[in-house]
C-alpha cells in the first residue's frame, strides 16, 4: 500500500471509530422524538375525546330537538282537532 492508500484506509477507520457515538446521540435523539412523539399521541388523544364528547352532545342535543318538534306537532294537532269539534258544536 502507498502512503496516501494508508492515509485514506486510516482516514476512513478513524471516521468508523467516530460514528458509533453518532450513533449513540441518534438514539437519544430517537429516544427524544419518541417521548414528543408520546407527549404529541396525548395531546391528540385529549383532542380526541374532545371532539367525541362534542359530537356526543351535538347530537343528544339533536335528538331532543326532534322530540320537542314531535310534542309540539302532536299538541298542534290535538289543538286544532280540538278547535274544530268545538266550531262543530252549538
Amino acid at each position: 500500500m502507498s502512503d496516501e492508500e494508508t492515509q485514506v484506509s486510516d482516514g476512513q477507520a478513524a471516521e468508523q471509530v467516530q460514528e458509533p457515538p453518532e450513533t449513540e446521540s441518534t438514539d437519544s435523539t430517537a429516544e427524544q422524538e419518541e417521548t414528543v412523539s408520546l407527549a404529541e399521541y396525548q395531546k391528540l388523544q385529549a383532542q380526541s375525546q374532545e371532539y367525541l364528547e362534542g359530537w356526543q352532545r351535538a347530537r343528544a342535543e339533536f335528538t331532543n330537538y326532534k322530540k320537542r318538534v314531535d310534542r309540539d306537532m302532536k299538541d298542534s294537532y290535538q289543538n286544532a282537532a280540538g278547535d274544530v269539534i268545538k266550531s262543530l258544536l252549538p
